[in-house]
């Protein structure tokens, strides 16, 4: 490099000179900086992993990097502390070409106790969000759980012989459909990928997968998959029926991702359903319960950039006091964002006050717990008000609020109301133009 000397003389050149390798290296510095950036929680497949089906599934897009905010760049709805969205919203940029995923923590009203499958929040929010923000490819149902603590049973899964369990001790939301030994399931989709998780506690199970009439294959993780659990190959677009059998050990059957295009497995959005009917803010805590760490290791492999969280009214239930409640969230919330190894969004939901027989759900003890789930909003995390955006809800006037499953004890939300809080959500994650 060339320095121009002045006329004060050797000891200013040398300054100089100092100063212009000072700027090379800092500029050296910014650019590898640049190039590590953090990539997302789905690491662009290994180029000598070998699927056990096909080839190596394509690579993800990098993550974009997130500001820790941006000016003008509000949502839609009013929320509490929004800049915390910025990850979220700094997502939403390469949609197109990067997933952009969404896990649910909650409990009945998330799961959506009562309701049908596609009438319940996860579908009603992935439906909606992905009316907002969608693919030119066409994307297929996403994240469907083997079961859940609602009495919902996804779509298209049956049970062709032997026995099985519900069992909450594996997979996102801790809930897993036990495959006794012998036992055979099948999911018919409509797709052009399926992705199975699953779970082998003992370490020697022997359960194995297949696509309509193709070979049947150990079921494993497939090696490279962003994601995590065993990915099919790229199948022919429409109709398809995926097999797995338990074989001589048991097994357990965590979920499935049904996608619909190849674009859909890396870009677009998509939600995770990691809820849990009947549980309050202590079942996603590990120190509180066991399972919470396996749901938070299912996560961090499918590494989402954002948490929905929407607890609360069973820990009204339980009488949980607001000192442990906000101990609790700020577990989750730590453990969400730790599932993330880039910038991480969360947005509390603080839901509707239910009604429920006084005697075992003590009124003034609401008002406390919501105002601890208020307090939450600050640092990572944004705060959406549900209540003051829902009918006040009394004995005997469920339906006719037309949101509500229940009459007399309105607690659960009906497929309308479903659709007004994912339509409330989708608002709070769409940010307003311009958001620059």
């Amino acid at each position: 490099m060339h320095v121009v000397q002045s006329g004060r003389g050797p000891r200013l050149a040398s300054l100089l000179a100092v100063l212009a390798v000072a700027g090379l290296v800092a500029g050296l510095v910014a650019g590898l900086g640049a190039l590590l950036a953090p990539t997302g929680g789905r690491p662009a497949p290994d180029p000598g992993a070998v699927l056990t089906t096909a080839g190596a599934p394509p690579a993800v897009a990098a993550r974009p990097v997130a500001a820790r905010a941006r000016v003008g760049c509000r949502p839609s709805v009013a929320l509490l502390n929004p800049d915390a969205l910025v990850p979220w919203w700094n997502a939403l940029r390469v949609v197109g070409t990067r997933r952009a995923d969404v896990l649910l923590v909650g409990d009945s009203i998330t799961e959506g106790a009562g309701t049908s499958w596609d009438g319940r929040l996860a579908s009603a929010l992935q439906a909606a969000l992905r009316e907002r923000f969608p693919l030119p490819d066409a994307q297929g149902a996403g994240h469907l759980p083997a079961t859940t603590w609602s009495g919902l049973q996804p779509p298209g899964l049956r049970v062709v012989s032997g026995g099985v369990e519900r069992v909450s001790s594996h997979g996102l939301g801790s809930k897993a459909l036990g495959l006794r030994a012998g036992a055979v399931v099948e999911l018919a989709v409509t797709g052009t990928r399926v992705r199975v998780w699953s779970s082998d506690p003992g370490g020697r199970a022997t359960a194995s997968v297949a696509v309509d009439d193709g070979p049947a294959v150990r079921l494993a993780d497939t090696p490279g998959a962003p994601g995590g659990g065993w990915l099919s190959p790229a199948l022919a677009p429409g109709s398809h029926v995926v097999r797995v059998v338990a074989g001589a050990r048991p097994v357990l059957l965590e979920g499935f991702e049904v996608l619909g295009s190849e674009a859909d497995l890396t870009a677009g959005v998509h939600v995770l359903d990691g809820s849990h009917g009947g549980w309050s803010s202590h079942g996603w805590v590990p120190s509180l319960r066991r399972s919470a760490e396996r749901h938070w290791r299912a996560a961090a492999a499918t590494a989402p950039d954002l948490t929905v969280v929407n607890l609360g009214v069973n820990d009204w239930f339980w009488h949980t006091t607001p000192r442990q409640l906000r101990s609790n969230l700020e577990q989750v919330v730590a453990r969400a964002k730790a599932a993330d190894d880039g910038p991480h969004a969360v947005l509390l939901v603080v839901p509707y006050r239910v009604v429920r027989d006084p005697d075992r759900w003590p009124p003034q003890e609401w008002a406390p717990l919501r105002r601890t789930l208020l307090g939450m909003a600050g640092g990572d995390v944004a705060v959406l008000d549900l209540g003051r955006r829902w009918p006040r809800l009394v004995p005997g006037g469920g339906h006719e609020s037309g949101l509500m499953l229940e009459d007399r004890h309105p607690v659960h939300p009906d497929p309308a109301g479903h659709r007004r809080i994912a339509a409330l959500v989708t608002r709070a994650l769409t940010p307003r133009e311009p958001c620059d």
